[in-house]
């Protein structure tokens, strides 16, 4: 049933990651489907197992590495790589910070 829920999480995210990409284009949509994606797995990665699993797939299936990477070597400079690292990383910290406060 998890693998059921990772594929069916990785396939929401991937279908909303092009839509992102055809509205927005470019770096910008790959920035923003990365910084969501790190916001919600934050957010979700400890919620019960069947949520956690959908999650974690749908977090993968939205986020980009490989994409970030090909765009930074055709010259998205150290100030992509710089805002993509710390907005990534604040993102994931907020969604785990509001996690905790939802817990209680």
């Amino acid at each position: 049933m998890t693998l059921v829920l990772l594929a069916l999480g990785a396939a929401a995210g991937t279908a909303l990651r092009f839509v992102v990409a055809t509205v927005v284009g470019g770096r910008r949509s790959t920035l923003a489907v990365n910084v969501l994606g790190s916001a919600l797995l934050g957010l979700l990665l400890h919620a019960p197992g069947p949520v956690a699993a959908l999650a974690l797939g749908f977090a993968g299936g939205l986020t980009t590495f490989s994409t970030w990477a090909v765009e930074t070597v055709q010259g998205g400079g150290w100030r992509y790589v710089a805002a993509t690292a710390a907005l990534c990383l604040a993102a994931a910290g907020a969604g785990l910070g509001l996690a905790r406060l939802l817990d209680g």
